[in-house]
């Protein structure tokens, strides 16, 4: 049977503020950790849609 490798991770750069973040998501889906995953994720992603939302209610006020 051959020697089966498994891929090279692939490098990808975030923004610094992001790095521990990913980080922690990185470590939840090696040890399979899915539901935590993706609720680390919605969470992610909720904060950056707050924050959007804030920008353009000032935006909109000025």
């Amino acid at each position: 049977m051959a020697d089966q490798k498994s891929l090279p991770s692939e490098m990808i750069r975030v923004p610094t503020a992001l790095i521990p973040v990913v980080r922690e998501l990185s470590k939840l889906h090696r040890e399979g950790h899915t539901i935590a995953l993706l609720q680390g994720l919605e969470e992610l992603l909720s904060g950056f849609d707050s924050k959007t939302l804030c920008r353009l209610q000032h935006l909109q006020s000025t």
